[in-house]
């Protein structure tokens, strides 16, 4: 088993992607203890180079790191190092929306990008299934609520920017294990080291591809679009 501590990890995975490669992880404000993310960014704003990540231990040394670049975006902000770090992070807060077709989810789905879970399963973390829905936009059928708060967002250079973040609709419930029927073993790839479950899934755009494909069929993470249903039980 591991036994090295959350630093070793980070440098260990920062070697492993070498200067060619360029390393992502979440750097999200989820809103503190209470999850309520407009009660937190009303007495605080979101400083992109202090405010911490809350996306665990190792996501928050990384942040920390030499050389570590992070988006200006208080709802699903990443940090970069390697090549296309600058590119990835620069102008998320411009984004129409946080993981749509101008985010650097966008521009992972458009790249050769794997995604790496250590010790989760793909249904508990992976952020990035959510990137099909913001590419559809209006096509999307499932329709969600549209709650929003103010935030201040604080630039590199003490540069401040008025920030409207949409807050999820928590009505609707998540379900990512379809993704079990939507990618192949070769496009999902789990396994367990000594009880600890990790995965990989090699390609974001295939990911993001199939649940493009799945939504226009009404299947989506959110389950089966209403419109679908009745037309099965009319069908049946």
């Amino acid at each position: 088993m591991y036994k090295g501590t959350a630093k070793d990890l980070v440098q260990a995975l920062i070697e492993l992607c070498g200067p060619d490669r360029t390393l992502v992880m979440p750097a999200f404000v989820m809103g503190g203890r209470t999850y309520d993310s407009a009660a937190y960014f009303r007495t605080k704003p979101f400083d992109v180079r202090t405010t911490p990540s809350e996306m665990g231990l190792v996501a928050e040394i990384f942040r920390r790191s030499p050389g570590v670049l992070r988006s200006l975006n208080p709802g699903c902000s990443v940090c970069a190092l390697g090549p296309q770090a600058k590119e990835l992070t620069a102008g998320h807060h411009l984004s129409k929306n946080g993981l749509g077709a101008d985010s650097p989810f966008g521009m992972m789905t458009r790249r050769p990008t794997a995604i790496l879970g250590l010790g989760i399963e793909y249904y508990r973390c992976l952020t990035h299934a959510h990137a099909a829905g913001q590419h559809m936009g209006d096509e999307f059928p499932i329709k969600f609520s549209t709650p929003t708060t103010h935030v201040t967002l604080v630039d590199y250079d003490g540069s401040r920017h008025d920030y409207t973040l949409g807050l999820p609709d928590r009505t609707k419930k998540l379900d990512l294990r379809i993704l079990w029927s939507l990618l192949s073993k070769d496009e999902l790839v789990e396994w367990q080291f000594h009880g600890v479950p990790m995965f990989v899934i090699p390609s974001a755009g295939i990911l993001t591809e199939r649940l493009i494909d799945a939504a226009h069929r009404g299947i989506t993470i959110y389950g089966v679009a209403r419109a679908v249903e009745e037309t099965a039980a009319v069908t049946n």
